[in-house]
């Protein structure tokens, strides 16, 4: 549960007051990255299920972007010339975080105990050109459709872990 209010770090980013006043008092706080497009069109693929590494869209990128492990599985990072939204496939065990979403980020510790930690040495971020291809690739190889009608509505505050 962030200790913030991150609704305004949605649309700017934290002055260095701010940074000093949750960080330099010696406690010990958990690190989240407001994604989409104030943290320059960054977008994170949360899988849970390893066994997506090893398909097509994502083996291709995997090693060349930052990887963090989570208490459940990857954070893949990414950045994308084209905008996407928040994305939820409980059914292949991924999500995809981008505006209105947040990631817990390396130091940070899960509530289970779990280090959040960079899995490879990778510290740059890879830009591809449509991040939405890769869910969109998943989406037919899995079955996934996406359900017609009117438009869902997504709560602004997204947290994943």
């Amino acid at each position: 549960m962030p200790i913030i209010d991150w609704k305004p770090y949605q649309s700017r980013h934290p002055s260095e007051q701010e940074l000093e006043e949750w960080f330099s008092n010696g406690s010990q706080n958990n690190v989240g990255i407001v994604c989409g497009s104030v943290s320059k069109n960054l977008y994170v693929l949360d899988i849970d299920d390893p066994a997506l590494l090893n398909e097509k869209p994502i083996a291709a990128i995997a090693d060349k972007t930052v990887l963090v492990r989570t208490s459940r599985g990857l954070h893949i990072y990414l950045r994308s010339l084209v905008p996407a939204r928040l994305t939820h496939r409980p059914s292949y065990h991924l999500d995809l975080i981008g505006d209105g979403g947040l990631v817990v980020a390396p130091p940070s510790t899960h509530p289970s105990g779990c280090k959040y930690e960079f899995a490879t040495d990778v510290r740059e971020i890879l830009e591809v050109e449509d991040v939405n291809k890769i869910i969109e690739w998943l989406d037919q190889k899995y079955g996934y459709h996406v359900p017609s009608g009117p438009p869902m509505m997504v709560s602004s505050q997204v947290e994943h872990n």
